[in-house]
């Protein structure tokens, strides 16, 4: 098993992953092996998704293997935060991964631009439209006697 991170994000997938999910740190207390984030990396569709899988893999470890608390002298320290901060990381970045790769779009800024969308056959048709619910053989505005 090994452990790598060559503090460059833009050079692999497994340095996003360590980096998005905190997983930098070069001590001896080494939560995540190489070999367990390359797996998370091939098996969730994008880097944000495999990040928060590690988040979570590290809150389920914590809460397997630790104590719900643990004193030295006046001091406390209760692994259950470190499982709640976890779980708003990996809530974070799966929100984060809905938003990967979007752009907005406007459209109709200019005449032409919105000629061009109208015109466009293979454009999918929006489901509402002004003058949708207008009656056949009847003008805006007027009503209908009987």
């Amino acid at each position: 098993m090994g452990w790598s991170y060559n503090s460059d994000p833009s050079a692999s997938n497994l340095d996003v992953v360590r980096f998005l999910s905190g997983q930098t740190s070069t001590s001896d207390d080494v939560l995540l092996q190489d070999e367990e984030i390359n797996w998370l990396i091939s098996s969730k569709p994008n880097n944000f998704h495999a990040a928060a899988g590690a988040c979570d893999m590290l809150a389920a470890r914590y809460s397997a293997t630790q104590p719900r608390g643990e004193s030295y002298g006046k001091t406390r320290l209760d692994w259950s935060d470190r499982v709640v901060d976890l779980r708003k990381t990996a809530k974070s970045l799966r929100a984060q991964a809905g938003l990967e790769g979007v752009t907005p779009f406007v459209g109709g800024r200019s005449i032409s631009d919105k000629r061009s969308v109208q015109n466009d056959t293979d454009r999918v048709k929006p489901a509402f439209t002004i003058g949708m619910t207008d009656h056949p053989g009847t003008k805006q505005g007027s009503t209908v006697s009987s």
